[in-house]
């Protein structure tokens, strides 16, 4: 009990920024209609709670990737570890829309995601 925080655990501390991310990553998603969320194995254990916790979003949205080589491509947004993941990120020209405040979490994007027009799914707060 000694190492339990009120936002994360000492020993996973590269979760720490996820509860920020993901209001950014499921705010594209829903926006975008975005079914498959590529995400680093460090992090999609924490996405999985917050989408179950929020309620709005599909189970199985963010689907784990363990290691770097096997990251899918072509797809729209992606959660990435900065460092682990900077081949891809380079090589699939994806655009970091979020950042991290300590870690090195990212939430990338393709290009080509930020022009085609929003789904017409109405998002309501509640």
């Amino acid at each position: 009990m000694a190492c339990l925080r009120l936002g994360y655990f000492k020993e996973w501390e590269w979760g720490a920024d996820i509860r920020r991310a993901y209001p950014a990553v499921a705010g594209f998603a829903r926006a975008y209609c975005v079914a498959d969320v590529p995400a680093y194995w460090l992090y999609s254990g924490s996405l999985s709670f917050y989408s179950v916790l929020n309620g709005r979003d599909p189970t199985g949205l963010f689907s784990v990737v363990t290691k770097p080589e096997e990251m899918p491509s072509g797809r729209a947004v992606y959660v990435l570890h900065r460092e682990f993941n900077r081949n891809f990120i380079n090589e699939q020209k994806l655009k970091i829309v979020y950042r991290g405040e300590s870690t090195d979490v990212v939430v990338a994007i393709r290009e080509e995601a930020l022009k085609t027009q929003p789904c017409d799914r109405v998002d309501r707060p509640f």
